[in-house]
């Protein structure tokens, strides 16, 4: 999807909606910076990842890229990048609460597009992050397990077919909030038209207009829907809430599990809670699956 593509699909959105995605992602963001730092005093997840093919690839591919050395681990990559992740939507807080308190998609600028477009990567980076990590811990702790197995057929299936988008942004979040705000800050405030990007795309040289720099440039709402309108998102906002403090819940209570186990201790009342929790998922998934479908 291109600049102007992706524009036509933002309706009038209230800049403090905006506001409290980005709230919501830096939540996440500490969460799992929290989990990731429990997990390391607990189990070997770095060996679990060189053993699952898909967190296997992921790392390799940075590697290749030199975003981390050879003798650095798909953990350490996710702690840089949960930071990364914080700092740059405490940025965007701060620049989304520069512009009027109504955004439109026939009057957005370059620069507003694009902050909306990274917005819906950091979210997506989020929730797979989560899911990567409740795979890897469980991997670590029951040995022999298949990963296909510790999550829903769906949300595996999620995770599999957008592993080299993932893989992709994760090199770029490993260059640092720093330079990801700087190209955001030399976008010009240009409203998006047709004409108007074409002259840009020539002058500046960027294909697509995106600050992102991944294969698939604006709009994943395919891999994970927000379709900024406020209609929709004051129906979604809510329940995706809800299912990031569960996935953070699920994460903290598995950690606590690998605990009880290294010191020989079984929990029958944690491992049904986590049970309660992971149905909670799946039903709040299906409820903004539901409401998503009523807009398309």
């Amino acid at each position: 999807m291109n600049i102007t593509d992706f524009s036509k699909r933002v309706k009038t959105f209230k800049k403090k909606d905006i506001v409290s995605s980005l709230q919501t992602i830096q939540v996440g963001a500490r969460d799992l910076s929290d989990n990731l730092t429990r997990m390391a005093a607990v189990v070997d997840i770095a060996t679990a990842s060189e053993q699952w093919v898909l967190t296997k690839s992921i790392a390799q591919r940075a590697r290749k890229a030199g975003v981390i050395s050879s003798s650095y681990v798909l953990q350490d990559l996710l702690e840089f990048n949960a930071l990364t992740v914080y700092k740059l939507s405490d940025f965007l807080i701060k620049e989304v609460n520069k512009y009027d308190s109504i955004w439109d998609g026939k009057l957005l600028t370059v620069r507003q597009a694009n902050i909306l477009n990274m917005i819906e990567y950091l979210s997506f980076w989020v929730d797979y992050t989560n899911g990567v990590l409740e795979v890897l811990i469980t991997l670590s702790t029951d040995k022999g397990v298949n990963p296909e197995s510790v999550v829903t057929k769906d949300f595996y299936r999620w995770l599999s077919g957008t592993s080299p988008f993932y893989a992709s942004f994760n090199i770029q979040l490993a260059s640092g909030s720093k330079e990801i705000e700087k190209a955001i800050n030399q976008l010009p405030e240009t409203d998006v038209d047709e004409n108007t990007i074409a002259v840009l795309q020539e002058s500046t040289g960027l294909r697509d207009m995106s600050v992102v720099k991944t294969e698939h440039g604006f709009g994943i709402h395919s891999i994970n829907p927000i379709f900024w309108s406020s209609v929709l998102w004051s129906k979604v906002q809510l329940v995706r809430i809800d299912r990031m403090r569960a996935s953070n819940e699920i994460l903290a209570m598995k950690i606590n599990q690998a605990i009880n186990r290294k010191n020989g201790v079984n929990d029958a009342a944690l491992d049904k809670q986590i049970e309660v929790y992971q149905d909670a998922i799946i039903k709040h998934t299906a409820k903004i699956k539901d409401i998503e479908a009523a807009y398309e």
